[in-house]
């Protein structure tokens, strides 16, 4: 295949590829087969990131199927939090930032190690029955130096263990029963079975140890090892995969689903102080016995000057959604309101980190989660006075918890570290334009950029849209004639056209105006809609319940519905609701009759914000391309991936129906789409049997 000759032969010359392969072109075996023909002969590791958790089973299960073949070690990692057993039931640690609980299980695996150190001084049998593998291992976190080397320890380190233990720091009974575990049998496990990181979690509870600390045992001698985009992005999570992998260059990098991290690698390096925040720093300010900052202001009176530089802020510049702040204003304002120099509000911000500091400590100190509101707003401030402006937009969002922000507009600050890699290989079904991707996560100019057809005939697959409606903000708030129509073909559409089906809009709010004036009513058949905030255990549900309701299809029961004015439904096949972006709109899969018929409701173009006006203008001056990278490209990637839901097989038959007279520019980006004259005849037409489009 073309796609496994081109991955092989970058990583081989130790290039970056991109690559832009529809569902069903096998990318994922692809790429894995054509990256394991080389690293297994050289000794390379691969590291795979993916977005989400759907996307690293797809890995697993691919990776299990080329092992039958060739067999190969594959471990899925993720966060912390995710994995570790004792935040599944203690909500502060389910809230916990990945420093935080870094912090709060370094503490709690001392613990262990002294306990278990103590019980063998006891039984006076003290040996090194840890092997150096874990000392080398947990060395990184400072803890191979609790552990002697002498068969008893030392008369200071037992007086050190007595004061830990006074502490109040429960050690982690997880650690400690992987302390004597034996990890061999483990490992033998892992790579035979090839466990998914939820499997792998519910495994290491049952033997009663840590998944998180059994993973990172495992992963030097993993060949594939499947994280979530931070493993490889974040700079520290990235070091710490290097400690157990290798140094970079002995990296192989896998980006799934790449048309995501542009956007993730700008929020990771994004950074806002709200107005809920301010309201945590000061109750812990409050319970802190207010700290006096800089030998003159207290912390709480600061912490209310900065509300109202917030509030004067919102009331200034915000227009809608945000507003764009002038250089150097909340600093000015900061040193203006409080009286005090540039350098005396540095002292300030210095004495703020050292008051949290030392709240962190306590709460270290007393075994629980080193949180200090304080520190954070200390290092929010200081990262704010020091921020590179000509990568950054500050920013202040309006609303019902107003901000201040500090916007990264130049995703390559993060992504950058892709070059540092032995070699890479980014993915999307949806990457086009592709040197637009290229560019914005910093590829060198002379990156490979591949397109794979799809697979799949053509003609099991219908793309229209309709001219004589849009979602044009001007038409859609004031034109009651060309809301009407759209309202019109839903129910047309939805009343006669016995399919599955999903609806997309590109926003919750105008989703949500559709469903209350008039569709909910009229829609009478089984409606299921993703609600803007659901968590994804609610998430799942609803997608599930969905899927249920999709009668048999060799035993439809028809139903009688009463006459009503206009359009109504005649079947019970049910309908989704979401938006372009949103987690039904990419990433689910619906094979089959599961989904049949998807309506795109509009153009997801981003909305004209003090955010995308920044963006659009740092991206015109850098690549003299601001409108087709920031407006054109991101929204014919939603477009594209709401259709993508339809086809993922040979098998499946679709079609896609787009509201809005704009999508005519998108012909060349979205294969087969033209201009419907009579959508309601021609989608008839498709689904009859002996249709050839």
């Amino acid at each position: 295949m073309a796609i496994v000759d081109a991955i092989r032969s970058v990583v081989e010359e130790e290039r970056a590829v991109v690559i832009e392969a529809s569902t069903g072109t096998g990318k994922t075996v692809s790429a894995l087969a054509g990256i394991l023909d080389v690293t297994l002969d050289k000794g390379l590791k691969v590291l795979y990131s993916t977005r989400t958790n759907a996307q690293q089973k797809q890995v697993i299960a691919e990776a299990r199927a080329i092992s039958e073949k060739r067999p190969i070690r594959v471990i899925a990692l993720q966060g912390r939090r995710n994995l570790c057993l004792l935040a599944k039931d203690d909500m502060e640690l389910k809230s916990s930032t990945p420093e935080e609980h870094t912090l709060l299980c370094a503490d709690r695996k001392k613990a262990a190690i002294r306990e278990a150190r103590l019980a063998r001084e006891r039984e006076s049998t003290l040996s090194r029955t840890i092997d150096e593998e874990v000392l080398e291992a947990e060395s990184r976190v400072g803890l191979a130096d609790l552990l002697m080397s002498d068969d008893r320890p030392s008369k200071e380190q037992r007086r050190r263990d007595r004061i830990e233990q006074r502490r109040g720091i429960k050690p982690c009974g997880y650690f400690a029963g992987l302390l004597d575990h034996d990890i061999n049998a483990l490992a033998e496990w892992v790579w035979s079975e090839h466990p998914t990181a939820e499997r792998f979690s519910e495994e290491c509870h049952s033997r009663g140890i840590c998944a998180y600390e059994a993973a990172k045992r495992l992963i030097p001698e993993a060949d594939v090892t499947v994280v979530p985009y931070n493993f490889a992005f974040h700079p520290f999570m990235r070091r710490r995969m290097e400690s157990m992998m290798g140094t970079l260059d002995t990296i192989v990098l896998v980006v799934d689903e790449a048309h995501n991290l542009p956007d993730f690698a700008r929020d990771l390096a994004s950074a806002s102080l709200s107005m809920a925040s301010l309201d945590r720093c000061d109750a812990e300010a409050r319970s802190a016995k207010d700290p006096l900052l800089a030998e003159e202001t207290k912390a709480v009176k600061f912490i209310a000057i900065l509300r109202e530089i917030i509030t004067d802020l919102v009331e200034e510049y915000v227009y809608e959604d945000d507003g764009a702040l002038p250089p150097y204003e909340v600093g000015t304002e900061l040193m203006s309101r409080l009286g005090v120099t540039s350098l005396r509000v540095g002292e300030i911000l210095t004495d703020l980190h050292r008051h949290g500091s030392a709240i962190r400590d306590a709460k270290r100190a007393a075994g629980r989660l080193p949180r200090s509101y304080l520190f954070n707003l200390s290092n929010f401030l200081t990262f704010w006075r020091e921020m590179m402006e000509e990568d950054y937009m500050q920013l202040v969002i309006g609303g019902p918890n107003p901000a201040i922000e500090a916007f990264c507009m130049d995703p390559a600050r993060v992504t950058g570290a892709v070059n540092a890699f032995h070699s890479s290989v980014h993915m999307s079904g949806t990457l086009r334009p592709l040197d637009e991707y290229r560019d914005s996560i910093g590829l060198p100019d002379e990156t490979p950029l591949l397109i794979v057809p799809s697979p799949f005939p053509a003609k099991n697959l219908k793309v229209g849209y309709i001219n004589d409606v849009t979602t044009r903000y001007e038409e859609i708030r004031f034109d009651h004639d060309n809301r009407a129509r759209m309202m019109n073909y839903l129910l047309t559409w939805l009343g006669n056209v016995d399919r599955s089906s999903a609806v997309f809009f590109p926003s919750y709010r105008l989703m949500n105006e559709f469903l209350d004036s008039g569709l909910t009513a009229r829609v009478k058949r089984p409606m299921f809609v993703e609600r803007q905030g659901m968590s994804q255990a609610e998430f799942m549900t609803l997608v599930n319940k969905y899927k249920k309701a999709i009668p048999d299809p060799d035993a439809v029961d028809k139903v009688a519905v009463p006459e009503t004015e206009g359009p109504t439904i005649s079947t019970k096949k049910p309908v989704l609701f979401g938006v372009m972006g949103g987690r039904i709109g990419e990433g689910m899969d619906f094979p089959g009759e599961q989904l049949e018929m998807v309506v795109i409701v509009g153009m997801p173009f981003p909305k004209p914000t003090a955010r995308q006006r920044a963006l659009q203008h740092y991206y015109d001056i850098k690549f003299g391309r601001g409108f087709e990278y920031t407006i054109h490209a991101p929204a014919g990637r939603k477009i594209r991936q709401a259709i993508g839901r339809l086809i993922r097989s040979e098998e499946d038959r679709g079609v896609a129906m787009i509201l809005d007279k704009r999508a005519n520019h998108y012909t060349k980006e979205i294969p087969g789409l033209r201009l419907s004259a009579d959508p309601m005849a021609e989608l008839t037409t498709f689904w009859k049997k002996d249709s050839t489009l």
